[in-house]
């Protein structure tokens, strides 16, 4: 869940920082989800385990969800501060909950259960991409670089756990350190003016 939802989407960026820049202005979106509010990250446990939690049960799984939404937020937080007086500029955001095929494995009691709620309280997936265009193309909205939106509007009330400058110049150095960036494409901070 970490690297699929997270750590992947770190190196991609990071990789294409370069190109990012010298073809600006740039955006970077990074989705997200409210679901960050239920995350409890544990350094302890990504340094030793590579994983944000550990357990395999449905509600240790979930955890593991909103904890890589967090990281995706800390991400892009700490991106932001990094790229400050360059063009190009990041943003996360929350999409909504959104009638997908992402449950299309469940078994057939969990269907009966769940698709009634599914239809009546999702959006579908043209409403469900309205945050994600709106972060990507919304003009004006350069200075809110770093910022989490959702509903197409800037989220005011975030909490905490996701403005923590320390844990996310932290989960940055730490995914550098597991994919193998420390030593060749470190970003520089401050100046923002790219790779050492």
């Amino acid at each position: 869940m970490f690297g699929v939802n997270y750590l992947g989407h770190f190196l991609l960026t990071v990789l294409l920082l370069d190109r990012l820049k010298t073809s600006g202005p740039s955006r970077v979106v990074t989705v997200a989800s409210n679901s960050y509010r239920r995350s409890k990250l544990d350094f302890s446990v990504l340094l030793d385990h590579r994983d944000s939690a550990l357990g395999s049960n449905y509600s240790q799984i979930y955890r593991k969800y909103c904890n890589s939404k967090l990281c995706n937020i800390l991400f892009t937080c700490e991106l932001s501060r990094r790229l400050q007086g360059t063009n190009v500029t990041c943003y996360s955001l929350h999409p909504g909950l959104i009638r997908t095929q992402l449950g299309r494995y469940l078994g057939i009691w969990m269907k009966v259960f769940v698709m009634p709620f599914f239809y009546l309280l999702f959006m579908d997936p043209k409403s469900g991409a309205q945050t994600t265009l709106y972060c990507a193309l919304e003009q004006g909205i350069e200075h809110l670089s770093g910022h989490f939106f959702s509903r197409c509007t800037l989220q005011l009330n975030i909490g905490s756990k996701a403005r923590d400058d320390a844990a996310a110049r932290k989960l940055w150095d730490l995914s550098e350190s597991f994919c193998g960036l420390s030593k060749t494409h470190k970003l520089v901070s401050g100046d923002g003016s790219g790779f050492s």
